[in-house]
């Protein structure tokens, strides 16, 4: 399989453009990316930023990077590319005394070059280039492209508190080697407050100071200024220490404080020719779940009201770290560097009804919705209807995921341990009792339309936020209407117990591929879908509902064919290739693994069950539905770009450096999945599910051997399953989760089956 994949990149990286588009004019102007750690969503939608955020288009920033520290999130912004870091306190002017000598002494003795006058020096750029050596992030590529097109930046402030020096802005703006051209990052950028956390607050006043003196870009100046603004830091640090209400009144200070920046800002640069980037580079803390989610905003050129769109997450309203430094180099019409993972940033205005389709806008009831039921931080309360509505839809978006991350684990686990608990007593039932398995049927069936039932409760009007016992309620409400659905359908078209599991199928398979077809919005939404928080996917199918519409079209065609034997063979085509087709689009499921894996084991089930037996040469013909399909799928996301997703960007890779990019990868998804195996509760499904069957075989073996021999559809669908869950395993980077969801639709028409067949014997 891997020589098939090997070959598919090697002929399309051969023949097919770069993908890559000529640079527009460069802009003459200058953007400014003002970084606030610790900016929350209620922070943005407080009066005080009112006016910001209504010339601004929003979005959810997910800044997450190779570990979930704030320096690896800073190294990400700056590397385009999920990076390591562990330290913020090596930012230091070229004549400031860090704790090893002069800035500029230090920098030479580590890198063995001078540092060029009134310059900031990143002194721990050695050491994050080390921790990232042999990985895809190279830490200072923006900064480092920005000096390459001869483009100057700068930085000024921090986020200090007393003893722990914070100057991510640096980490952030950097090159390789560690420099920007210029700024002031040390104690000089704060000024005395007594009433301000720690007594100390930004001095905007030397800001304004420093930004006056800045040259203009066509006069060599800087192009680039990364301002860190650390009030809302250092007073979300200090609010243990105070009253509620001071820490409450210190934090509308530092807000006051922002916009005060942001205003002065606004007014000295041009819309027409600059930009302005806010960026919380640290997410707030929050009591329910871990958060990745921070406000990210767009101000001047090219911007309106409306939310951010990155290509790598095709979703309005959310971007990642990775897509920072791209954005960046694209306002100067500079190509990203290969190094970089993310994609250029756009905005979709509010007005483009069509492209915010799917965004779930809140209602204004929603809007004033509680976001929990613990008592939120200063900055986190979810804003009224006075924020702008592109605020607002951000701020849902982030509400929604963080409560679906924090019940998706507890619901998925009860699905599992019930249906482990199912197939342990029908598995028991079948070898002491030997006959049908009765009620213990219609239980299985129910937790079998848990899978689409977890897809259909997206649609439930309850809030979002609405708590655990919701989200139960939901999803049992839905798979119960399904599972009705299904007996009613399976009793008046086939006429005995499997029928349930057939109609089952066919609801669950017709659920899956309209949601696909459609963009995906369930899925988005689906506590069995993917965790924008865990930035693992942001788009198409993933691996969990991928397993289940494999398995329910592999049972679907039995259904079909025992019904209509000939006539029933043009269903089950369709229904096979619209599930090969819509997972392998690119637009669409983009899911290469699964796609892959679904041509692997429905053509030969396919062509088995139509000449009723068995042939070697099914197995060519699925090696050549393998080769086609990967051809296919990445030909058409070069056709679209090369970007539209993962596959694409390989291909270029491999293009572009052989195949080194190939092994890489998928020696990542080995370790991956090793690693998976070894700790997923799916591994126990899967296991405890083989088991039983491998009982079966053995306690029945003459049973079976008739269900085998007597029912060839079923024996043609389990041709496919046996190849379904190996190529599953082995081309998926967590292929053990879609063989698992695969198994809760296959294994209870599997036992229904085996009991069918242990009474009539």
């Amino acid at each position: 399989m891997a020589a098939f994949a090997a070959a598919a990149f090697a002929v399309l990286a051969s023949v097919s453009p770069a993908g890559a588009q000529a640079s527009p004019q460069r802009s003459p102007g200058r953007l400014v990316v003002v970084l606030v750690p610790d900016l929350g969503w209620g922070d943005v939608a407080a009066p005080e930023l009112a006016a910001f955020a209504r010339g601004a288009a929003w979005a959810d920033l997910n800044v997450r990077g190779a570990e979930n520290t704030r320096a690896s999130s800073y190294a990400t912004l700056g590397a385009g590319a999920a990076a390591s870091a562990e330290r913020l306190d090596a930012g230091y002017g070229d004549l400031e005394a860090s704790p090893e000598g002069l800035a500029r002494d230090v920098f030479r003795r580590r890198t063995g070059e001078e540092a060029p006058k009134r310059s900031v020096l990143e002194l721990d750029m050695p050491s994050v280039a080390r921790a990232n050596a042999g990985g895809r992030a190279e830490p200072g590529a923006l900064g480092a492209a920005l000096h390459a097109a001869g483009l100057a930046t700068a930085v000024w402030g921090n986020a200090d508190v007393p003893g722990e020096p914070e100057r991510g802005a640096v980490l952030f703006l950097a090159d390789r080697l560690g420099v920007v051209d210029v700024g002031l990052v040390g104690p000089a950028t704060l000024a005395v407050d007594p009433d301000a956390p720690f007594g100390r607050a930004a001095d905007l006043d030397g800001f304004y100071a420093f930004w006056r003196g800045l040259r203009p870009p066509a006069d060599g100046g800087p192009s680039v200024v990364a301002v860190e603004f650390g009030d809302l830091w250092r007073q979300t640090r200090y609010a243990p220490l105070a009253e509620p209400g001071v820490a409450e009144s210190q934090r509308e200070a530092a807000r006051r404080a922002l916009a005060a920046l942001l205003d002065r800002l606004m007014r000295s640069l041009d819309p027409a020719r600059d930009g302005l980037l806010l960026v919380s580079p640290v997410a707030r803390e929050d009591p329910r779940a871990p958060d990745y989610l921070t406000p990210l905003a767009l101000w001047g050129r090219g911007a309106e009201p409306g939310l951010l769109r990155s290509p790598g997450t095709r979703r309005p309203g959310l971007v990642t770290a990775l897509d920072l430094a791209p954005t960046v180099l694209a306002w100067f019409g500079l190509v990203p560097p290969a190094t970089m993972e993310g994609r250029p940033i756009s905005v979709v205005p509010m007005a483009d009804e069509e492209a915010l389709a799917g965004q779930a806008t809140p209602t204004p009831s929603e809007s004033e919705a509680p976001v929990g039921t613990s008592e939120p931080l200063p900055g986190q309360a979810v804003p009224g209807l006075g924020a702008p509505p592109a605020v607002l839809t951000a701020v849902h978006i982030h509400e929604r995921t963080l409560n679906i991350d924090r019940l998706r684990p507890d619901l998925i686990r009860g699905w599992i341990a019930a249906y482990l608990v199912a197939v342990a007593f029908a598995s028991a039932r079948l070898v002491s009792a030997r006959r049908r398995l009765g009620s213990l049927a219609h239980v299985l069936a129910y937790l079998a339309a848990l899978g689409p039932g977890f897809l259909l409760a997206t649609a439930s009007p309850w809030p979002p936020w609405s708590g655990l016992l919701a989200g139960v309620v939901d999803v049992a409400l839905a798979a119960l209407l399904i599972a009705a659905l299904s007996a009613w359908v399976g009793r008046r078209l086939w006429g005995r117990p499997e029928g349930t599991l057939y109609a089952l199928a066919a609801l669950t398979a017709l659920l899956i591929t309209v949601d696909a077809a459609r963009g995906g919005f369930w899925t988005r939404w689906s506590y069995l879908g993917y965790s924008a928080l865990s930035g693992a996917r942001y788009y198409g199918i993933g691996n969990e509902l991928m397993g289940v519409w494999v398995g329910a079209v592999l049972v679907l065609m039995v259904g079909i064919l025992e019904l209509a034997p000939r006539r029933g063979l043009p269903l089950v085509a369709l229904a096979m290739a619209s599930c090969v087709g819509l997972l392998a689009w690119p637009q669409g499921g983009a899911n290469f693994g699964g796609a892959t894996a679904a041509v692997l084991a429905m053509v030969p089930a396919f062509l088995a069950a139509w000449r009723g037996r068995i042939r070697v040469t099914d197995f060519a013909w699925a090696a050549l539905g393998f080769l086609a399909v990967a051809l296919g799928m990445t030909a058409a996301d070069l056709a679209l770009g090369g970007s539209v997703s993962h596959v694409g960007r390989l291909a270029e890779e491999v293009r572009a450096a052989g195949p080194g990019p190939l092994v890489r990868i998928a020696l990542e998804k080995l370790a991956l999945e090793w690693r998976l195996v070894a700790l997923t509760i799916w591994t126990r499904l899967l296991a405890v599910t083989l088991a039983s069957a491998a009982v079966l075989l053995l306690w029945a073996p003459e049973p079976m051997g008739r269900l085998w021999r007597g029912r060839p559809f079923l024996r043609a669908a389990g041709l496919g399953f046996g190849i379904a869950v190996p190529a599953l395993i082995l081309l998926n980077d967590s292929g053990v989760v879609a063989a698992a969801t695969m198994l809760t639709v296959v294994a209870p028409a599997f036992f229904a089956g085996v009991g069918e067949e242990l009474e009539r014997g």
